[in-house]
């Protein structure tokens, strides 16, 4: 409001008072010049009235003796009048003058070349202003053409100039002093009417200020029905189209952003220039960035060698390829992108997906192929070639006969545990095989594992430890819970040597879990395949593995089952030598899947 104030308010009252004072001075000049004009006329009739009557004057002396009197006549009447009177004959001589005595007439020069004298013998009458050289002043002079008698006489009155001065400076200052007050009574007219002028318009910047500073709702009033007033109306007008229109946009932004944050694949805009314009979060968790991307280059978040389609100029066509993203914490990310041209600003729209994990399942499945394949081709072969060596004869000889169909019968078990464990095992990732929790005595359902491997552990004299309380209960599914313990128990009974000790422990977590230990001093398992033991089909021995009848899916079962009970399983290296695997499982049904934390699932070994 104050650059209002100092602007358009200023402006017009200097516009105001320049066009005023231009406009009193020029009428104070004409207003002058008029006065002047006009008192100089009214000095001019009353010379004139003055000589009309010193001719009168003149007329009432007798003609033969006028001449000898106008020396008189002349100092009579410049008394009377207070002014210089001079009559001058038709020859220019003076012959009366009341500013000279009778007897210095003679020294008087000749007036006949006086302008005023002049005009007076040519137009009946004449003036002139100038210096006298008798006074030694200036006067303004009159004079008039009078018959008196048979002679033409010139009469001629003189003023002091000084006198008429000083009525046009009285006259002047009287027109200065109004021309003043009206000049002050002007400015505070201007000033009153630029105030006025611009009210409505302080009124429509406090509105608008309103407005800008947060107040949409509001509207400038209209108060007048003048241009202000439509420029108002118009104002407001342009105010509801702009409502709508930022209402619109917003509902379209907002639109946009849901589908953009409602898309799992990663969406960039990118301008003519190649700068990120747009990214929704996605784009944040496919390329583990640690913030929004807008307002960067591709090529500093990408690798440049394999951004090349992506950056300007761009190809009128669709591109469409994979990259791989080395992450700072090691491994990489396969990212799956798709590049499509804008027109409107010659851009690009770019889609990326993570395809890290496809990959990974890709290559799970071919290693699964063909670790299953290895897996069967064995025993089948051996079905197959004892058949072969029955059917070419051998069923004659009954005691080879039985050692054959014993092998087949040996690996016909075999297939039959692998395919049910890879039922099992498919089951388990399908999320199909659901489990059945309730409270279970641990002590028992060891006690069930245990008879279940009695003769295994007769056969090798491995001393079998027991130290689970009789009182434990987990809550747990009880054929999942002792499927868990017959493979554990079981592949440390297989891989210890005879006369060894196998031991079964329990230890209390915090949080209400309970850690379950199954330790061997068998000869151990190096570190470097403790994270890969887990997995479907490897062995860390796999002829040894596959001489004690094992399948390779054993743990990759157990890891299932443990982690469908919300626990965790893991290995740990005994010394000096030997292996302890463990999990975890809770006391009590209030805990729900996945709530175990590092703290409470993650078992240390004491060896």
């Amino acid at each position: 409001m104050a650059s209002l104030k100092i602007g358009i308010q200023l402006k017009l009252f200097v516009y105001f008072l320049v066009i005023i004072s231009m406009t009193m001075a020029s009428g104070g000049f004409i207003i002058e010049e008029f006065l002047v004009h006009w008192r100089m006329e009214n000095i001019q009739i009353s010379l004139l009235r003055h000589l009309r009557f010193i001719e009168l004057m003149a007329k009432e002396i007798p003609p033969s003796v006028l001449h000898e009197h106008y020396p008189q006549l002349a100092k009579r009447m410049g008394d009377v009048l207070d002014m210089r009177v001079t009559f001058i004959d038709e020859g220019g001589w003076v012959v009366g003058d009341s500013a000279v005595s009778s007897s210095q007439l003679s020294t008087v020069e000749n007036h006949k070349s006086r302008p005023e004298v002049q005009q007076a013998l040519s137009h009946e009458a004449g003036t002139s202003t100038r210096h006298s050289s008798t006074t030694s002043e200036d006067l303004y002079y009159m004079a008039y053409v009078a018959r008196l008698g048979e002679d033409r006489v010139v009469i001629r009155l003189a003023r002091p100039l000084h006198d008429l001065q000083n009525e046009i400076s009285q006259l002047r200052m009287l027109i200065l002093s109004s021309l003043l007050v009206a000049f002050v009574l002007a400015a505070f007219m201007s000033g009153m009417a630029s105030r006025m002028a611009t009210r409505s318009l302080r009124t429509m910047v406090q509105q608008t200020a309103r407005i800008t500073g947060g107040d949409q709702r509001s509207r400038l009033e209209i108060s007048s029905q003048d241009e202000i007033g439509g420029l108002a109306a118009s104002f407001n007008t342009v105010l509801n189209h702009l409502e709508q229109l930022m209402a619109s946009v917003a509902l379209e932004r907002d639109r946009l952003k849901a589908v953009l944050e409602g898309i799992v694949d990663g969406v960039m805009a990118l301008d003519a220039y190649g700068r990120i314009i747009l990214a929704n979060h996605a784009v944040i968790q496919v390329l583990s960035l640690k913030m929004t991307p807008v307002s960067r280059f591709l090529e500093e978040i990408l690798p440049r060698d394999q951004v090349d389609g992506l950056v300007p100029p761009y190809s009128d066509k669709v591109y469409q390829g994979e990259i791989e993203l080395k992450l700072k914490g090691g491994g990489s990310k396969r990212i799956q992108v798709t590049a499509v041209p804008t027109q409107s600003d010659r851009g690009l729209i770019i889609l990326m997906r993570d395809v890290t994990e496809r990959h990974r399942m890709q290559q799970v499945q071919r290693d699964f192929i063909a670790s299953a394949s290895h897996e069967l081709r064995t025993p089948v072969s051996i079905v197959r070639l004892n058949a072969e060596t029955l059917l070419d004869g051998a069923l004659e000889e009954h005691e080879m006969a039985i050692t054959l169909v014993e092998a087949i019968f040996r690996q016909s078990l075999r297939l039959s545990q692998l395919i049910g464990d890879l039922l099992d095992l498919s089951r388990l990732e399908s999320g199909s095989h659901h489990l059945n929790l309730t409270m279970v005595s641990a002590f028992d359902v060891l006690g069930r594992v245990e008879e279940g491997l009695f003769n295994m552990m007769e056969s090798k004299n491995i001393c079998y430890i027991n130290q689970i309380p009789d009182e434990l209960m987990v809550f747990a599914d009880p054929s999942a819970f002792e499927q868990i313990l017959t493979n554990l128990v079981g592949n440390a009974i297989k891989y210890t040597p005879a006369d060894g000790q196998v031991e079964v422990k329990v230890k209390r977590l915090a949080g209400d879990w309970v850690c379950f230990m199954i330790q061997d001093n068998g000869p151990g398992i190096p570190e470097e395949h403790h994270p890969l033991l887990f997995n479907r089909f490897y062995r860390v021995d796999p002829g040894r593995s596959r001489e004690m009848g094992g399948t390779g899916l054993g743990l990759a079962i157990v890891k299932h089952l443990v982690e469908a009970m919300a626990g965790k399983v893991g290995l740990d290296a005994v010394e000096p030598h030997g292996c302890c695997f463990w999990f975890t499982l809770p006391l009590h049904s209030t805990l729900e899947k996945g709530a175990v934390s590092d703290d409470d699932g993650t078992h240390s070994h004491d060896s």
